[in-house]
Parts: C-alpha cells; structure tokens; sequence
C-alpha cells in the first residue's frame, strides 16, 4: 500500500513523453502534480501494476490516470494503426462524468494526432453509436456501463474481436458504479476483456462492493490511499472546505434559500435537491424570484439537454445549478464557489461527495446544508460516520428586504395563475415525502416527525395533497386558501 500526503508540490516526471508533458503544462496549465497524480502516475505508467486508488474528491483523478493511459499506448502505437483497434477501455458511472474525460482525453489526442477517442453513452441511439464506430473506430473508449454492454450484445458489430488489443481498463468512481446497480454489467464486460491488461479503479470511498470487484476484475493492485496534509483526524473533504449547516423552519426552507441567494449573487452555485420533481418545481420559482442571475437545471429525466445545461454551466462566471446527486460525483467544475445542500442526501456518503464539487484543487469553497427541526442530530452523525465536522451558519450575514409571508403569498398567487407551476408544486412535495421515507438513516429522518403542514406552506402549495403517508384527516383536509377550486386554475 502506498500513502501520501496531499499538497501541490512534485515536479512532472522528465520520463513522460515530451509531447504529453507539452499538453499537460501549455494545454492545461499544470506546471505542478497533485499528491494523488504524483502517487499513481509513475506506478501506473511504468511498472505494468494495477492500481487501487482512493482519494478524496477533488484531488486530480482524471489526469491520474488518463496520463498513463496515453503513455501506454503511445509505447504500443505500432498496435493501434488500425482505428478499430481499441486500446483503452474508461467507464464512467454517469453520461456527465463520460463527457468530462472525453473532452480530457481530446485535449491530448488532438495534440499529438495519434490515436481516436469515442464516447459511448446513453441519450444517443445506440445505432448512431455502432455506425459511429464502424466508420470512424475509436481506439479510446470512454462509455457508461449500460451502454457499452448494449454494445457488446450487437450483433451487427462484433465489439469482442475490437477489445482483442486493449491494454488498459479504467473504472472511474466505482463505489458509484456500484450504487447505481452496475455490478453485473461490469462484470458481464470484464470477462470478455483479454487478461493481459492494465486496470486502474478509481474512487473516493472503498467499499465492501468496490471490494469484490478488486477480487474480480484486478490482478495483485497496489493500493493507494491519498491524505490531507494536516487532516489528522482523516476528514473525508477537502480542508479547504467550509462546512456550515442551518437550522430552518419547515415553511421558511426556501425563503431561507432565496434569501442566500440574493445574497450571493456574485458566486456560481450548486444546489443539490433530492428529487427531479423538486429540481423542476424549485427551479422554476428560483427562476421567478431571482431574475438578475442565470439559473439552471438538471435531473436524470431531462436527457435530451443535460449536457447542453451542463457545458452552459460550466462556462458561467456566476449563476446558479440546481440538481439532483447526478452532478453528486466527479464532476468537475473549478471555479464552483458555493454548494447548498437543501435536502439532505439519501446516503450519508453522498453528502461528503455533493460537498466536494467546490474547493476542488486547493481552491477555497463553502458548503451549506438546510436542517429541518428534527433533523439536528444530523450534524453529529456527519462528524462520527464521515468525519466532516460543521459549523453552524450565521444567518444574521444575511439580508432579504422581502418579508416571509409576502414571499409565500407571491407564490401561491403564481400557483393559482398557473396550472403548471400548482402541479409541479404538488409532484415536489410528494416526491420529497416519499424519497424522505426511504432515507438511508430512517433512525435521524423519521417521516411520522416531520411538520406536514409547515412544509406544504414552505412549498407554496394551494392545500395538502392526499398520501398515505399522511395520515391524519384533518391534516389532509387543510386548505390553505378558502373556497379553492383548484379544476379552475388555468394552464398559462
């Protein structure tokens, strides 16, 4: 096993190709390793060993290991004249992170005009991908699980004989790969890829799954562990970090959140929500109620534009992203000043990834997460199972010349003018209420404590929609506005 600690401080190595270094220094403006690239770069591209690595969000992991894998082939070139002939193998847990390490891995191929990347994700046909690669080939490939092993199955394409010259498997952020269900794709592809390779698995956290994996998929890995420098009580985000949690009210949540905003007007935001009806509805009145700053959102049910929203996002100065955890992991955007948290994740490891899209590269950033009356203890649980210590915000920084119930009002006023914006309102809370329901830590996030009323009125909703996991009648029979007939409310 190898540690290291972390701290921008090693030169890049003079045994790297001339024209990768080139790349890395003029291209991409690092003139300094990361701890975690100064650890895996030279194991990984010189002495034909596979590599565990973990490290904490934010470290440099995509350079970590697409240098090596540019190394390697460029040392077999002669193997890969034929541009079907693929060399290297990267799966990403998502189509966001796939397109990150595309667009990395062209900044060096375009340069040194050698070998043809290819991404292979959902969202296009899969039958645009298999003309894509028999026209043009690809000897790079980065791609999502599932849709890599749609492509094996093809057989119009005959995938297995193209994976006959890989040397080099990358899985990148496998704890999520296995949190999304991933396990018997990847394993279906691993048994179809020569054995004499090079493997690299990547992640911020090792789990029991990532485990059986290691057993599965690699060949006597030296495992790497990057720490902190000065992190000596092993804190799982970045020091650079300030993490801060609120105590909120249920009806006040978004005041609270606007309230931040308007604020901060100047910084780019990311706001994680745990539900893609929560991203619609909340977007959509952020939108309403800050309109000097570009906002923006993303859910996995918004395909056909996510990386449209993404790229847009990325090239903000300032603005703000709301969205649920599929922007959680390894997604990098450098210049993210702020991220807020407004319901807190389903898993607690989510929260330490969601933190970790700012402060990224030594940069520093702030963390904020909204914690409704009976989630308190909450705080203490991040700092015993995560070891991610928070300070409690201070609110009286903050400055809203719009009262509370002149907010709420607005609100339902906007909902009664618009059928739309009413439905979503509804599709959010039941979402949040069903999603809190199946919370990883139902011993913290007890759905029978929760105040139903105060949040349907943080909502802005018209009146309480029926549940079963509302079950008091005169809970449900509320209406906020008197004489309601909500078959009257008109679509704009």
């Amino acid at each position: 096993m190898t540690q290291k600690q972390a701290g921008l401080s090693d030169d890049w190595p003079n045994t790297l190709n001339p024209a990768v270094l080139d790349v890395i220094k003029n291209k991409l403006g690092f003139t300094k390793m990361t701890p975690v690239q100064s650890a895996v770069v030279p194991i990984f591209a010189n002495q034909h060993k596979d590599v565990v690595v973990e490290a904490v969000t934010g470290s440099g992991k995509t350079l970590a290991f697409v240098i090596p894998l540019i190394e390697i082939l460029l040392r077999r070139k002669q193997e890969y004249k034929k541009v079907h002939n693929i060399g290297a193998l990267v799966i990403s847990p998502t189509r966001e992170l796939a397109v990150q390490i595309y667009d990395v891995i062209v900044t060096f191929t375009d340069t040194l005009n050698l070998f043809k990347p290819i991404l292979f994700v959902g969202g296009n046909k899969i039958d645009e991908d298999m003309r894509s690669f028999l026209t043009d080939g690809g000897n790079i490939v980065v791609c999502t699980p599932g849709r890599f092993e749609d492509l094996l199955n093809q057989k119009s394409i005959n995938m297995l004989a193209h994976l006959k010259t890989l040397e080099v498997l990358v899985l990148d952020e496998a704890d999520r790969l296995l949190d999304l269900g991933f396990s018997m794709s990847l394993l279906n592809i691993i048994k179809h890829l020569p054995k004499q390779r090079r493997t690299g698995l990547f992640s911020a956290t090792q789990t029991d799954e990532v485990e059986k994996l290691i057993k599965v998929g690699l060949r006597n890995p030296c495992t790497i562990q990057v720490k902190q420098k000065g992190n000596a009580n092993a804190q799982k985000t970045p020091l650079a970090l300030h993490n801060y949690y609120q105590n909120v009210e249920p009806e006040k949540k978004f005041y609270n959140l606007i309230s931040y905003l308007k604020s901060h007007q100047s910084m780019k935001i990311i706001c994680f929500m745990s539900t893609c009806a929560g991203v619609e509805y909340f977007s959509k009145l952020v939108r309403l109620f800050i309109q000097d700053t570009k906002c923006l959102s993303i859910h996995r049910k918004v395909k056909s534009k996510r990386t449209r929203v993404y790229n847009e996002f990325k090239s903000l100065k300032k603005g703000i992203l709301i969205c649920t955890d599929l922007l959680a992991r390894g997604i990098d955007i450098e210049d993210v000043d702020c991220v807020i948290q407004y319901d807190a994740p389903k898993l607690a490891s989510t929260f330490v990834h969601r933190c970790g899209r700012t402060a990224r590269l030594g940069r520093q950033g702030d963390a904020l997460i909204y914690l409704l009356p009976n989630e308190d203890s909450y705080v203490q649980f991040l700092a015993l199972n995560q070891n991610v210590p928070l300070s409690e915000f201070d609110n009286q920084k903050i400055k809203n010349k719009e009262s509370f119930e002149k907010m709420l009002n607005k609100i339902r006023a906007l909902a009664l003018s618009d059928r739309d914006l009413y439905e979503k309102g509804i599709q959010a809370f039941v979402s949040y209420i069903k999603a809190y329901s199946k919370h990883e830590c139902s011993h913290l996030f007890k759905v029978k404590e929760l105040d139903f009323v105060g949040l349907a009125k943080g909502y802005g909703l018209l009146h309480m929609p029926k549940m079963p996991e509302i079950k008091k009648s005169d809970t449900v029979s509320i209406k906020f506005i008197q004489d309601l007939d909500t078959s009257k409310i008109p679509y704009k």
